[in-house]
């Protein structure tokens, strides 16, 4: 296909100035037996388009110019001398609203293209500052674990090595340490899996398996921290469930993020794990007694370093929703909130059930 904008511009007047005389003289010719009204629209076009408003506007000049002198030539006889006059002045009209008609929307055309190009060059610096942000998260984080693990290790050496002869003051301080340390592991863990997560590196494997084994194994690995706070942790688990395709371990770890965050802000009570069925497969409720949070946070918790209000007095990195969020969508499944401050938070999640023809497999 012929692209004449990238026809060298004298190329253009050229070709224009042909598509007038052809016309003019095919119109002198044929005189009023056929008339040329439209055909006249072919050069304006192609001037207002290709051209700039100022070429399309003179061409509509001309061509009614041209029009009008050629009917006048084949001897098309007026009954008033005005009717020639106001004939022009009407094809000149429609000549000048298609030229500038044509030339706005080129000029709408080229803006848009323009911002769409910048769009997709801010899309594509994004990514990159957003690749090369995850890639450095993670190189740090997988750096400080060295000196972390040296760190605790002696913690752990000072403690075994001294034992009893150890002052009380200086095993404070050693608790105090060891405290500190395991929550900057526990930090680092998350910003490792979030970064991961991020940059797509991390892989499942998907297998048939029934979530209900998975509810029960994390809630019988929690049940003790929650006993240690005062509160029980029970499961209510719906019978003749469908399989789901799922990486296990990613499960768990979605499992493992709601039950803690429910334990962390429970001071009273209890959490109950729920499953069911869904719409399309099996849904999961994690619901405790604790504070609560307003209906403004409910969206904010799954977003990465977000935290709700009610969980700024506690220690956290604000990763472990977003986290959780990020696994489910690869799996197919979605998570959402439902809370009221004073009246305990439910955090649900639904995966889809594994269907026969499907097979086990793995993706980023």
């Amino acid at each position: 296909m012929i692209d004449a904008g990238r026809w060298p511009p004298p190329f253009r007047i050229v070709f224009g100035t042909f598509l007038i005389v052809a016309l003019a003289a095919i119109d002198l010719w044929t005189g009023f037996e056929l008339s040329f009204s439209v055909f006249y629209l072919l050069p304006v076009s192609f001037f207002s388009w290709y051209s700039s408003r100022r070429a399309g506007l003179l061409s509509c000049a001309i061509c009614a110019g041209l029009w009008l002198a050629s009917d006048l030539y084949a001897g098309h006889a007026y009954s008033h001398p005005v009717y020639p006059v106001w004939n022009s002045l009407i094809r000149l009209a429609i000549f000048l609203t298609a030229a500038i008609l044509l030339t706005e929307l080129k000029k709408e055309i080229e803006r848009e293209r323009m911002m769409n190009l910048k769009l997709a060059r801010a899309v594509e610096d994004i990514e990159k500052l957003s690749r090369v942000k995850s890639e450095f998260t993670a190189m740090v984080s997988h750096e400080i674990r060295t000196p972390l693990t040296a760190i605790r290790e002696s913690v752990n050496i000072l403690r075994d090595s001294l034992g009893p002869g150890l002052q009380e003051d200086h095993k404070t301080y050693l608790e105090i340490t060891q405290r500190n340390v395991d929550r900057l592991s526990r930090l680092l863990n998350d910003v490792l899996d979030f970064a991961k997560l991020n940059s797509g590196k991390r892989q499942y494997r998907m297998v048939s398996s029934s979530l209900n084994d998975t509810i029960q194994e994390t809630a019988t690995m929690f049940r003790q921290l929650a006993g240690n706070k005062g509160l029980s942790l029970e499961t209510e688990l719906g019978a003749d469930l469908p399989a789901v395709w799922m990486d296990r371990d990613a499960i768990i770890q979605v499992l493992t993020n709601l039950i803690q965050n429910a334990i962390k802000f429970t001071e009273r009570g209890g959490i109950l794990i729920r499953s069911g069925p869904g719409k399309d497969g099996v849904e999961v409720e994690v619901r405790d007694t604790g504070r609560g949070m307003k209906a403004g946070d409910l969206e904010r918790i799954f977003l990465p370093f977000e935290r709700s209000g009610a969980a700024n007095s506690v220690e956290g990195t604000g990763l472990g929703l977003a986290i959780a969020k990020r696994i489910l969508e690869h799996h197919g499944g979605k998570i959402w909130a439902a809370s009221a401050p004073g009246k305990g938070s439910s955090l649900f999640f639904s995966l889809p059930s594994a269907r026969r023809e499907e097979a086990p497999w793995t993706r980023p």
